[in-house]
């Protein structure tokens, strides 16, 4: 049979720290979207199953219309069996709801649960502690999926750590985790423990590929795979400015780091490196330039002013002088001798400090 395994949609959240509301509207109903694509790949499945491995949902309470809305799709999918754990950012509030869940929607409590599904046995925990290992035992002549939510460690304890060392020798083939939203796999003497990381990424700590998690265990061995499902991709990109004569050539060294990234897309430009005195990079000009390319743009300044005390040595200008007073003061950091200057040669030349 083939599952899917997922993770972290964080439906319902907010999107508001960087999101137009227009956008941020738009951006709540692509994950949802999202969510709808993925479990739809399992109803075309001869037998299929579908596991969240928790943060399903962003908060505690929920809009009761975004909850009905994915109970009504997965009651949908009758021939489709959910197993649904909750995360760090849910509770109890789902199971008290008065709504009816779903026939095919199949909920772990705070102790080991366990569902048949052809071959394989599916096990289940809301709460991770520690010894919660000691009396768990998976029947070995079956494939074993585990269904976690917590980070990875060496041993268990009550601060939501999963230790590796306990779930060794106990026979769980694939240990499906949720918490981290970055797809990743560590192998372990039985199996391996995979976090199928979000499949929408919602900020530019969530860049690269993101999708969902294809478990196949027909011929009786589990496999798995990724599967890249996201509407939009997130990219940070850092562009080296050293070198640059003017504002023009930021925009141009910008333009080329750009140039292959979709309009769709959520971007972040970081300028590194350093630049002179006299063109330092003005990030409101720049981010007029390209905000209106993407879905959503941001810009910062991390490059570094380019001031060697040396190159001021004998200039006798009031540039000069006062360069040489600010990096000859033993009480101030470089970063702060170098706003500092960078202040002063803006209000010299007529800029804006």
């Amino acid at each position: 049979m083939k599952i899917i395994h997922t993770s972290d949609l964080h439906l319902d959240s907010p999107l508001s720290a960087r999101l137009s509301p227009q956008n941020a509207k738009i951006r709540r109903e692509e994950l949802i979207g999202t969510f709808k694509k993925i479990i739809s790949k399992a109803a075309k499945f001869d037998r299929g199953a579908v596991i969240i491995s928790g943060d399903l949902f962003d908060c505690a309470n929920p809009s009761p219309r975004t909850v009905s809305y994915v109970t009504d799709l997965i009651a949908a999918m009758p021939n489709v069996a959910f197993f649904y754990l909750l995360g760090n950012h849910e509770s109890e509030l789902l199971l008290n709801m008065k709504i009816n869940l779903p026939q095919n929607l199949y909920m772990f409590k705070d102790t080991f649960t366990r569902y048949d599904i052809g071959n394989v046995s599916i096990y289940g925990c809301s709460k991770i502690r520690k010894n919660m290992f000691e009396n768990f035992m998976p029947d070995k002549n079956r494939i074993n999926i585990l269904v976690l939510h917590g980070v990875l460690a060496d041993r268990t304890d009550d601060t939501e750590k999963i230790g590796l060392r306990d779930i060794e020798g106990l026979g769980i083939d694939y240990l499906a985790l949720g918490h981290y939203h970055t797809y990743s796999q560590t192998k372990y003497s039985d199996g391996i423990a995979v976090y199928s990381g979000t499949p929408e990424g919602r900020g530019f700590d969530e860049t690269g590929d993101m999708g969902y998690v294809l478990i196949d265990t027909d011929g009786g061995a589990l496999t798995h795979k990724f599967v890249s499902c996201a509407k939009r991709k997130i990219y940070e990109i850092n562009v080296d400015i050293t070198g640059a004569q003017s504002e023009l050539e930021y925009e141009k060294l910008i333009e080329a780091k750009l140039r292959h990234i979709s309009p769709e897309s959520l971007v972040r430009v970081v300028l590194t490196g350093s630049h002179e005195a006299d063109i330092c990079p003005d990030e409101e000009r720049l981010m007029r330039s390209f905000a209106d390319g993407f879905y959503c743009f941001e810009l910062y300044d991390r490059s570094k002013l380019k001031i060697s005390p040396g190159d001021y040595l004998y200039d006798k200008s009031l540039k000069g002088e006062f360069i040489r007073l600010v990096m000859g003061e033993e009480n101030l950091s470089e970063e702060k001798k170098q706003k500092i200057i960078q202040c002063a040669i803006n209000a010299l030349t007529g800029e804006e400090i």
